[in-house]
């Protein structure tokens, strides 16, 4: 069985050092001697702002600008590159253009959620004609469907197509979307702020699902993974639907086998013995907390201590795994070769990764 490496890569803004990074300067990245890695794994912290999804192009711009200022100086030339998304980075995308204007304005998540649905009547009704059966929460998210995978999808091939790099980013979106250039289908889900719309992004699956995407560097969608193990807000108020456990297998991604473990997978000893027995070389848990899930609090970095980890799942892995935790605006690393802690609003780190359960690494940050 080859080793695993618990990485925590969803958000992130922990590492080895803390050097700044000066976007555009062409500056070489630190080196480290232990850095002979098979791949280099970035993790990345997008800033969560609602100026940053007033549309397509501004929820676009942060996240390349993001890859442009912390990721492309660093990117290795003589093995692949991954970048690593938080959990629901795709979720956001809901909220662009006229029709979230309100939600966006709203003072919690859940209420600019429920503030959407009046927003979305016609591709609602769209699809409650064929899924009458469909909860409430299910009807609105099936009916962002166009707008979330427009921004989510087209802003992850154009990253990947720029840099060369695998990407790995997740949202909460229908078990199959395809793109339609039916008239009768854009005329019911196109967007109203756009001009001379030639297609749509349509649901084929009611079911909605956190789902995790793995692009190749040709901009193609490789692999997905469904979250098996939602949190109770995920089942009740959004009405996800449980991931098949028999899906998770590792994802060829470049020369390491990857699991997918996204937020609570990580703390299932099932999900994790699966991916570890099939042959896992690195594990990527993409995350959201820090006020996105959760209440933020002054005494939150202490969840990652260690004490708190021996808790978990984690320790039986000990003898495979390294670990790095992550979280959207505040983190702490659990791993041997890192030392530092952040709260910065925006952060890329690198880790190398390899296979045979050894993993090293070096952090690049900007406050």
């Amino acid at each position: 069985m080859r080793g695993a490496i618990l990485g925590v890569l969803g958000v992130l803004l922990v590492g080895c050092g803390e050097i700044p990074l000066r976007g555009g300067s062409g500056e070489a990245c630190p080196t480290d001697e232990r850095d002979e890695g098979g791949a280099r794994v970035f993790a990345l912290q997008p800033r969560v702002d609602p100026a940053h999804f007033e549309s397509y192009d501004s929820y676009r711009a942060h996240l390349v600008e993001l890859v442009r200022t912390h990721v492309a100086p660093c990117l290795a030339k003589d093995r692949p590159n991954v970048l690593v998304f938080p959990e629901n980075t795709g979720l956001s995308a809901g909220f662009v253009g006229s029709r979230g204007e309100a939600a966006r304005a709203s003072s919690g998540a859940f209420p600019a959620f429920l503030t959407l649905g009046g927003q979305y009547t016609k591709p609602m009704d769209f699809y409650k004609s064929k899924w009458p059966e469909a909860p409430l929460p299910t009807q609105i998210l099936l009916g962002l469907t166009d707008t979330t995978w427009r921004a989510f999808h087209e802003t992850n091939q154009a990253i990947v197509k720029e840099t060369g790099a695998w990407l790995v980013s997740s949202t909460n979106v229908s078990g199959r979307v395809e793109r339609s250039e039916d008239p009768a289908e854009i005329a019911a889900l196109a967007d109203p702020d756009l001009k001379d719309v030639s297609y749509v992004y349509v649901a084929r699956d009611p079911a909605v699902y956190n789902a995790a995407f793995v692009y190749g560097p040709d901009g193609e969608i490789v692999a997905s993974r469904k979250k098996p193990y939602p949190i109770l807000m995920e089942e009740v108020d959004l009405a996800l639907t449980p991931g098949p456990l028999r899906e998770a297998t590792p994802i060829e991604v470049g020369p390491l086998g990857v699991g997918i473990v996204t937020s609570k997978d990580a703390w299932m000893p099932d999900m994790v013995d699966r991916l570890a027995a099939l042959g896992a070389d690195v594990f990527f848990q993409p995350e959201a907390f820090s006020g996105w899930t959760i209440p933020e609090s002054a005494d939150e970095p202490n969840a990652w201590r260690r004490t708190s980890c021996a808790r978990a799942r984690w320790p039986r892995c000990r003898s495979t795994a390294r670990f790095v935790m992550a979280s959207y605006r505040i983190s702490r690393a659990i791993c041997s070769i890192c030392r530092s802690t952040g709260n910065r609003s925006s952060w890329a780190t690198s880790c190398p990764a390899r296979r045979g359960g050894r993993m090293s690494g070096k952090t690049r940050g900007a406050g």
